[in-house]
Protein backbone atom coordinates (compact mmCIF):
# COMPACT_ATOMS: atom_id res chain seq x y z
CA UNK A 1 0.00 0.00 0.00
CA UNK A 2 1.98 3.27 -1.06
CA UNK A 3 1.67 6.17 2.22
CA UNK A 4 0.04 9.32 0.76
CA UNK A 5 2.66 12.05 1.51
CA UNK A 6 2.12 14.92 -0.61
CA UNK A 7 -1.86 16.19 -2.00
CA UNK A 8 -2.71 18.58 -4.06
CA UNK A 9 -5.60 20.80 -3.79
CA UNK A 10 -6.91 22.78 -6.90
CA UNK A 11 -9.30 25.79 -5.71
CA UNK A 12 -10.82 28.37 -7.80
CA UNK A 13 -12.14 29.97 -4.55
CA UNK A 14 -15.58 28.56 -5.05
CA UNK A 15 -17.82 26.93 -2.42
CA UNK A 16 -17.55 23.53 -4.07
CA UNK A 17 -13.56 24.12 -3.96
CA UNK A 18 -13.61 25.54 -0.36
CA UNK A 19 -15.47 21.80 0.82
CA UNK A 20 -12.46 20.27 -1.48
CA UNK A 21 -9.88 22.20 0.35
CA UNK A 22 -11.44 21.58 3.90
CA UNK A 23 -11.36 17.95 3.35
CA UNK A 24 -8.10 17.91 1.75
CA UNK A 25 -6.24 19.88 4.38
CA UNK A 26 -8.34 17.71 7.33
CA UNK A 27 -6.96 14.68 5.34
CA UNK A 28 -3.41 16.03 5.30
CA UNK A 29 -3.38 16.67 8.77
CA UNK A 30 -4.46 13.08 9.58
CA UNK A 31 -1.53 11.76 7.40
CA UNK A 32 0.73 14.19 8.12
CA UNK A 33 0.89 14.57 4.06
CA UNK A 34 1.86 17.87 2.68
CA UNK A 35 -0.06 20.58 0.53
CA UNK A 36 0.31 22.05 -2.88
CA UNK A 37 -2.63 24.40 -3.52
CA UNK A 38 -3.16 25.04 -7.41
CA UNK A 39 -5.41 28.41 -7.62
CA UNK A 40 -6.80 28.49 -10.99
CA UNK A 41 -6.95 32.95 -10.41
CA UNK A 42 -3.95 34.76 -9.86
CA UNK A 43 -5.92 37.19 -7.32
CA UNK A 44 -6.84 34.35 -5.38
CA UNK A 45 -3.35 33.06 -5.02
CA UNK A 46 -2.64 36.39 -3.93
CA UNK A 47 -5.50 36.81 -1.20
CA UNK A 48 -4.67 33.79 -0.21
CA UNK A 49 -1.29 33.83 -0.15
CA UNK A 50 -0.48 30.59 -1.58
CA UNK A 51 1.72 31.23 -4.09
CA UNK A 52 5.25 30.67 -2.15
CA UNK A 53 3.56 26.74 -1.33
CA UNK A 54 1.57 26.46 -4.43
CA UNK A 55 1.03 26.85 -7.93
CA UNK A 56 -0.71 29.05 -11.17
CA UNK A 57 -3.09 27.27 -13.38
CA UNK A 58 -1.32 28.38 -17.18
CA UNK A 59 -3.61 28.56 -20.52
CA UNK A 60 -3.82 24.60 -20.75
CA UNK A 61 -7.62 23.33 -19.72
CA UNK A 62 -7.73 23.12 -15.95
CA UNK A 63 -7.75 19.43 -15.90
CA UNK A 64 -4.79 19.26 -17.75
CA UNK A 65 -2.94 22.17 -15.75
CA UNK A 66 -3.92 19.56 -12.76
CA UNK A 67 -2.12 16.52 -13.59
CA UNK A 68 0.67 18.39 -14.96
CA UNK A 69 0.94 20.18 -11.87
CA UNK A 70 0.46 16.72 -9.62
CA UNK A 71 3.09 15.27 -11.32
CA UNK A 72 5.56 18.03 -11.18
CA UNK A 73 5.42 18.30 -7.42
CA UNK A 74 5.33 14.63 -7.10
CA UNK A 75 1.95 14.31 -5.57
CA UNK A 76 0.37 11.42 -4.40
CA UNK A 77 -3.25 12.41 -4.23
CA UNK A 78 -5.72 15.22 -5.81
CA UNK A 79 -8.48 16.19 -3.74
CA UNK A 80 -10.62 18.69 -5.71
CA UNK A 81 -14.33 19.91 -4.74
CA UNK A 82 -17.35 19.58 -6.89
CA UNK A 83 -20.88 21.22 -6.90
CA UNK A 84 -23.73 18.73 -6.86
CA UNK A 85 -25.99 19.44 -10.09
CA UNK A 86 -29.94 19.72 -10.11
CA UNK A 87 -30.24 16.61 -11.53
CA UNK A 88 -32.32 14.19 -9.62
CA UNK A 89 -30.51 15.75 -6.64
CA UNK A 90 -28.01 13.18 -7.12
CA UNK A 91 -24.31 14.48 -6.80
CA UNK A 92 -22.37 14.84 -10.48
CA UNK A 93 -19.06 15.61 -10.29
CA UNK A 94 -18.34 18.57 -12.90
CA UNK A 95 -16.90 18.41 -16.00
CA UNK A 96 -13.69 18.99 -15.02
CA UNK A 97 -13.52 16.58 -11.88
CA UNK A 98 -14.85 13.79 -14.20
CA UNK A 99 -11.99 14.39 -16.97
CA UNK A 100 -9.37 14.64 -13.79
CA UNK A 101 -10.56 11.13 -12.33
CA UNK A 102 -9.97 9.33 -15.94
CA UNK A 103 -6.93 11.30 -16.93
CA UNK A 104 -5.33 11.80 -13.37
CA UNK A 105 -1.13 10.44 -12.72
CA UNK A 106 -2.75 9.87 -8.81
CA UNK A 107 -5.69 8.80 -7.30
CA UNK A 108 -8.22 11.25 -7.02
CA UNK A 109 -10.34 12.43 -4.33
CA UNK A 110 -13.52 14.42 -5.60
CA UNK A 111 -15.39 15.73 -2.63
CA UNK A 112 -19.06 17.81 -2.47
Amino acid sequence: MTMIEHILIPTDGSSAAKAGVEQGVALAALLGAQVTFLAYAQSLADQAGVLQGGCMVDNRRVDQAICAAAHQHSCDLIVIGSARTPAKGLFTPSSCARRLAGEAPVPVLIVH
